[in-house]
């Protein structure tokens, strides 16, 4: 494991764990956060992870997946939005085969 992959799990950890602690819990959705800061971090640590070498379907899924998300951020900007404890559990394996599929965990 590299520094990409190390610096991926300490991310998804982070985010997995936030949203089980404050279950249920609302927030201020904010889509600068988003766009700005998460995007461009996510994106940054595939490459460096050699995620992006090829162009194949788990890049392109994860490409969709990854606007879906800023146009939600975006369409969703100051709405009050609950944390969802429940949609980590499902969301993070998922992220995690998909990125395994396109060859980022080794």
């Amino acid at each position: 494991m590299t520094t990409p992959q190390t610096i991926m799990i300490v991310l998804l950890a982070i985010a997995g764990a936030t949203n089980l602690l404050k279950n249920g819990e609302y927030y201020t959705k904010n889509a600068l956060h988003t766009v700005l800061f998460s995007l461009p971090l996510m994106v940054t640590v595939l490459w460096a992870g050699g995620y992006w070498e090829v162009i194949a379907a788990p890049q392109i899924i994860h490409i969709i997946l990854m606007t879906l998300n800023c146009v939600f951020a975006l369409i969703n900007h100051g709405e009050r939005v609950k944390y969802l404890g429940v949609g980590v559990i499902i969301d993070l394996p998922m992220i995690v085969a998909l990125q395994w599929w396109g060859g980022f965990w080794g």
